[in-house]
C-alpha cells in the first residue's frame, strides 16, 4: 500500500536518478519520508537523496504520500510545522488541497484550511504576510470559549509555534481576532433526535442547554462537548415547546398530548402533569419569578397554572375564538402577558383578571412567536407573513418592522440586553437583527429544513436553533456571517427626495423598492417594499415621517419611515404612476399617471378624492406650490397646466409643442414655475404674467429628465439622460449654464435635488448610486451605493509619514504603509461606520471614532484594542485632534487617477494621500504622477 501510493505521482518522472525500481522496498519509502520531515525542521542537515529536484518534489507531493499510505498523523504534523507553511507560502492553493486532504474528522485541519482561503489573495500579492493572516484568523479558536478542549489546545501550540519560528523577516503578529475568523458560528451540532426539532431553551448558566422534538422525547445537552446527558420521554406524543425555569434545574414542556409536564432535570424525574387543554399544547413560559407557567394552545386558550399546587389559576380566550401560537410573561414582572394567534393579531393580557389589555395589529398572516423584551420596553412578533416587527411595550405602536426571511418566521427570542434579536424560519435560516437600526446582522444557514425554535443564552453570546432536519446547533454571534449594513439598489434609481432636514434621501428604483438613506454617513437604513413595478417616484412628507412612492404597478403607496410599515395603498390609475406629491400640511396626497388623469387622496383614509382630467398623455410631473394653493402637472403632450387646489379647475396652460414635458418645479415665490423636456431644454415660466416664458435654457444634448430649485431660488439644476447635472443662473439677468458636474454613468441621470440648506446637490441615476455635490465646489463629497464597495471616511499621517491610518464604513481601521502601498493591518471592533482617525504623538497608537458612538484607541504593533470608552469626544492624553493642515506650494490635479478625488491629505510638500471610495492612492508630487494605487 505504501509502495502503490508512490506509482502514480512518479510515473513518467525522473527525478535525479530516483525511479519506480529505487523507492520499491519500504526502507527507501522512509527513507524519503524521514527526508521529507526532517528537510524542513533542519535545513541544514544532508541527506542520500539531497538534489533540489527531490526536495521541490516532496514539498509539493509528500503530505499526499504521507496520507494516501495511511500515514495521517505524520502528515498532519508536516503540514502544521512553520518551516513546510512558509516554503509553500507563495502556493495557497495547494496548502489549502493539503488541508481539505486531511479535515475530515479534525477540526484543526479544517480551521487552518479556512483561514488560508480567506488569506488567499492577501498571501498572493506578498507571501511574508502568511504567517499573520494565520494568527490572526485563528486567534478565536483559542479562546477559551471554543467548545473542545482538545482542538483548542492544539490550536494554541500551533499558534504558538507561529509565533516563535525564525522566519527571517519582519511581521506583524496580531494578538486579537481583529480579522474575519476562520472560525465558523456554527460552533456544535446536536444530533440524537429521531424527529424534528421543535422547541429549544438554553440553561440559565448557559453549560446546558433543552431540546424538545417530534419523537416524543426531551434531550438535555452539554453545549461545549455535544453530548446528550439526559432523554426525557414521558410525553405520550411529540413535544412542541419547552423552557427552564429561571434560576433552577427544572423544566417546562408541552406538547400533541395536550398536557404540560414539570420535570426535575438532575434526577429525570416528571414533577407534575398539568392537565385542562383541549388540544395541542404550542407553547409554555415560565413567569419571571418562577411561581406560575403561562401556556397557549390550539384549542383557542391561553392558561394561567401555579405548578406547584397543580393547579390553573385562570383561563383567557378571545372574542373571535383565535387559537394561540405563541406566549411570554412580560419582561420586568408578572403582570401581563402578550399572545401571537392565528387570526394575525398580538395582544397583550392580565393574566389575574383574564381581560385583553391592547390589540397590536399589523401582520397580514398568523402570527407564529411573540417575545416580552427582558426590560420590558418591547414586544417581539414573527409572523407567517414573513416580517419580525418591533412593538413598543408602553404605547403598543410599531418601532419596527424587519424584513428579510423569504418565507414564515416560526419563532424570535430577544438577546438578554434587549439589543439584539434572534429569529427562526422554514425559509431555512436564524437571523440576528439590531433592534436599533432594525437590519440584519447575521444569517445563519447551516440547517436543511425549516427553522422552528431559537433562544439565546444568558451572556447574549449564543444562539441555539432546532429545525425539522433533527438537528440542534449552537451558534457564535461574535462570528459574523453577513454584513450588517443594508444593500443598495440593485436596478436603476429613477427618483429621490431629499428631507427638509437635508439628513435622509429616500430613493426609487427598478428593482421595485424604495431606500431610506443616511447622509451622514451614507447608508442604507430602511427599505419600503411592497410595489409589484418599479417605483417611479418617492417624496418625503411635510412633516418628515412617512414617505409617499409611485409605480408603474399602478398604484401608489404610504410608508412609516420609523418602522417601515406599508401605511396605505392607493388604487384607483388604470396605469404607472410617473409622479406624486403631498399637499402642504400631509393631509393629501397627489398623483400623475399614464393614464393621463391626476389623482388627489386622502392621505388618512386613501380614498381618491378628486380626478383632474385635461391632458392628452403621460402625466410625468408635479408639483405643488409653496402656499399649498396651486398645483403644476407636466405632460408628453407638451404642455404645463396650472390647477387651483380649492375649485380643482384648470388656471392656465403653458405650452411649447416642439418637446414632451417631463418635470415641474415651483420657485419659492410660488409664481415662478422652471420645466424639464425631453428636446434636452429647461424653459422657466411666470404664472402670473401674459408673457409666460421668461427664460430658455437649451443645454443638456439628450432629454432633461429632472429640474429643482436651489433654496434661494437664484438658481435652477437640471439632470440629464447626457449624464450631465447643469447649474443654471435663473436670476434677473441670467439665463446662462454657470457649471456643468459630470453625475452618473450608465444611461443617464434620472433625479436630482436640491437641499434645503443649499450646500449640496444630490443625484440618482442608471449606475445605482446616489452622488452628493457640494454646490460651492462643484466636487461630489459622496457616493452612496452598494455595488461599489464599502467606502473609506477619513485618513490621516502618522508623524514620520511611514504610515496613514484611515476610518472606513466596513467598520475597520487600517494601516497603510505609504513605501509600499500595502494595507499592513486591519482592526475591528467597531460595530458601524468609522469616521474619525487620528494618530498619537509618537506613533504607537491611534485613535478611531465611529456611529456606534464609541472611541477606541488601539495598538499600531499588534493591533489590539486597548480602550474603548462610549463616547465620541474621548480624547486622551498623546492625542492632537485636530493636527495642522500642510499647506502645499503646488497645486496637485489629482484627476490622473480618472475621477473627481477631492479627499486628498498632504503630509509635506512633496508627498499626498487620497482616497476614493474603498481605494488608497499615494501621490508623489515631485515627480508628478500616480505612484501605485
Amino acid at each position: 500500500e505504501m509502495r502503490k501510493s508512490f506509482v502514480g505521482p512518479l510515473q513518467n518522472v525522473v527525478l535525479d536518478g530516483i525511479d519506480e525500481t529505487e523507492i520499491s522496498d519500504c526502507h527507501n519509502f522512509f527513507a524519503l519520508r524521514a527526508q521529507f520531515l526532517m528537510y524542513f525542521k533542519y535545513p541544514g542537515k544532508s541527506f542520500t537523496f539531497d538534489s533540489q529536484v527531490t526536495k521541490e518534489y516532496m514539498l509539493r507531493h509528500g503530505v499526499q504520500h504521507l496520507a494516501m499510505a495511511n500515514m495521517k498523523d505524520e502528515a498532519r504534523e508536516v503540514v502544521l510545522d512553520p518551516a513546510w507553511l512558509i516554503a509553500r507560502a507563495r502556493d495557497p492553493d495547494g496548502i489549502l488541497a493539503c488541508c481539505e486532504l486531511l479535515s475530515e474528522g479534525d477540526q484543526v485541519m479544517h480551521l487552518l484550511g479556512r483561514a488560508i482561503k480567506m488569506s488567499t489573495e492577501t498571501i498572493l500579492s506578498d507571501s511574508r504576510q502568511l504567517v499573520g493572516q494565520l494568527i490572526g484568523r485563528l486567534v478565536a479558536a483559542t479562546g477559551d470559549g471554543h467548545g473542545d478542549p482538545t482542538v483548542r489546545k492544539r490550536m494554541l501550540d500551533f499558534v504558538d509555534d507561529l509565533r516563535r519560528y525564525n522566519y527571517g523577516f519582519d511581521w506583524w503578529c496580531p494578538v486579537a481576532p481583529t480579522w474575519d475568523q476562520a472560525e465558523e458560528p456554527n460552533l456544535r451540532q446536536l444530533n440524537g433526535h429521531t424527529g424534528p426539532v421543535q422547541g429549544v431553551a438554553f440553561h440559565y448558566e448557559g453549560r446546558r442547554c433543552a431540546s424538545g422534538s417530534w419523537d416524543g422525547t426531551i434531550r438535555v445537552w452539554d453545549t461545549l462537548t455535544g453530548l446528550c446527558e439526559q432523554v426525557l420521554d414521558d410525553h405520550e406524543d411529540s413535544v412542541w415547546t419547552i423552557d427552564w425555569k429561571p434560576r433552577g434545574d427544572v423544566l417546562a414542556s408541552g406538547g400533541m398530548d395536550k398536557t404540560i409536564r414539570v420535570f426535575d432535570v438532575e434526577t429525570g424525574s416528571c414533577r407534575a402533569i398539568l392537565s385542562g387543554h383541549a388540544d395541542c399544547v404550542w407553547s409554555v413560559k415560565w413567569s419571571r419569578d418562577g411561581e406560575r407557567i403561562a401556556s397557549s394552545s390550539k384549542d383557542k386558550t391561553i392558561r394561567v397554572w401555579d405548578p406547584a399546587f397543580q393547579m390553573c389559576l385562570n383561563t383567557l380566550s378571545c372574542y373571535n375564538k383565535s387559537a394561540f401560537y405563541s406566549v411570554d410573561w412580560e419582561g420586568n414582572g408578572n403582570s401581563r402577558l402578550c399572545s401571537g394567534g392565528t387570526d394575525n393579531v398580538v395582544r397583550v393580557w392580565s393574566p389575574k383578571s383574564g381581560h385583553c389589555l391592547a390589540e397590536l395589529k399589523g401582520h397580514k398572516d398568523w402570527v407564529r412567536s411573540v417575545a416580552w423584551c427582558p426590560k420590558g420596553t418591547n414586544i417581539i412578533s414573527g409572523s407567517a407573513d414573513h416580517t419580525v416587527r418591533v412593538w413598543n411595550g408602553v404605547t403598543f405602536a410599531v418601532d419596527q418592522v424587519l424584513m428579510g426571511h423569504k418565507d414564515g418566521v416560526w419563532a424570535v427570542a430577544k438577546s438578554p440586553d434587549g439589543k439584539l434579536i434572534a429569529s427562526g424560519s422554514t425559509d431555512g435560516t436564524s437571523r440576528v437583527w439590531n433592534c436599533q437600526f432594525g437590519r440584519c446582522e447575521q444569517v445563519f444557514n447551516d440547517h436543511n429544513g425549516p427553522v422552528w425554535s431559537v433562544a439565546w443564552d444568558s451572556d447574549g453570546q449564543r444562539v441555539l436553533s432546532g429545525s425539522s432536519d433533527k438537528r440542534v446547533i449552537v451558534w457564535d454571534t461574535a462570528v459574523r456571517r453577513a454584513d450588517d449594513s443594508l444593500p443598495g439598489h440593485s436596478k436603476a434609481i429613477w427618483s429621490l427626495d431629499v428631507s427638509m432636514d437635508s439628513s435622509l434621501i429616500v430613493t426609487g428604483s427598478s428593482d421595485k423598492t424604495a431606500r431610506l438613506w443616511n447622509v451622514h454617513p451614507g447608508k442604507c437604513e430602511k427599505i419600503f417594499a411592497g410595489h409589484s413595478g418599479p417605483v417611479w417616484s418617492v417624496k418625503f412628507s411635510f412633516d418628515g415621517r412617512k414617505v409617499l412612492t409611485g409605480s408603474t404597478d399602478s398604484t401608489a403607496s404610504i410608508y412609516r419611515i420609523v418602522s417601515g410599515e406599508q401605511k396605505l395603498q392607493l388604487i384607483g390609475h388604470t396605469a404607472s404612476i410617473w409622479c406624486v406629491a403631498w399637499t402642504v400640511g400631509d393631509k393629501e396626497v397627489v398623483t400623475g399617471s399614464k393614464d393621463m388623469s391626476v389623482r388627489i387622496w386622502n392621505a388618512r383614509t386613501g380614498q381618491c378624492t378628486a380626478v383632474l382630467k385635461g391632458h392628452r398623455s403621460d402625466v410625468r410631473g408635479l408639483a405643488i406650490s409653496g402656499d399649498g394653493k396651486r398645483l403644476a402637472t407636466a405632460s408628453l403632450d407638451a404642455t404645463i397646466r396650472v390647477w387651483d387646489m380649492k375649485t380643482n379647475e384648470c388656471k392656465s396652460i403653458l405650452q411649447r409643442k416642439e418637446a414632451g414635458a417631463l418635470s415641474v418645479k415651483w420657485h419659492p415665490d410660488s409664481v415662478r414655475i422652471a420645466a424639464s423636456y425631453t428636446s434636452g431644454c429647461v424653459r422657466v415660466w411666470n404664472t402670473d404674467t401674459e408673457e409666460r416664458e421668461i427664460a430658455f435654457l437649451p443645454g443638456h444634448s439628450k432629454r432633461a429628465n429632472c429640474v429643482h430649485w436651489s433654496p434661494d431660488g437664484t438658481k435652477v439644476v437640471s439632470a440629464g439622460s447626457d449624464k450631465e447635472i447643469r447649474v443654471w443662473d435663473a436670476g434677473p439677468g441670467g439665463g446662462h449654464c454657470v457649471s456643468r458636474l459630470m453625475g452618473s454613468n450608465g444611461n443617464g441621470v434620472f433625479g436630482v435635488h436640491w437641499t434645503s440648506d443649499g450646500r449640496y446637490i444630490v443625484s440618482c441615476g442608471a449606475d445605482k448610486s446616489i452622488h452628493i455635490f457640494n454646490s460651492k465646489t462643484e466636487r461630489c463629497e459622496n457616493v452612496m451605493a452598494a455595488a461599489t464597495g464599502l467606502g473609506i471616511y477619513d485618513i490621516a499621517w502618522s508623524k514620520d509619514g511611514k504610515y496613514v491610518v484611515a476610518g472606513s464604513r466596513d467598520r475597520t481601521v487600517e494601516i497603510w504603509n505609504s513605501e509600499t502601498s500595502r494595507c499592513e493591518k486591519r482592526m475591528r471592533g467597531h460595530t458601524d461606520w468609522v469616521y474619525y482617525v487620528c494618530w498619537e504623538t509618537n506613533g504607537n497608537r491611534v485613535l478611531s471614532r465611529a456611529d456606534d458612538k464609541t472611541t477606541r484607541v488601539w495598538d499600531v504593533h499588534s493591533g489590539y484594542c486597548l480602550e474603548v470608552v462610549e463616547s465620541e469626544s474621548y480624547l486622551p492624553e498623546g492625542f492632537i485632534l485636530c493636527p495642522p493642515k500642510q499647506t502645499p506650494s503646488v497645486k496637485v490635479d489629482v484627476n490622473v487617477v480618472g475621477m473627481n478625488c477631492d479627499k486628498v491629505k498632504f503630509f509635506d510638500e512633496n508627498r499626498a494621500v487620497g482616497w476614493i471610495r474603498n481605494q488608497v492612492y499615494f501621490f508623489n508630487l515631485v515627480k508628478a504622477k500616480l505612484e501605485e494605487s
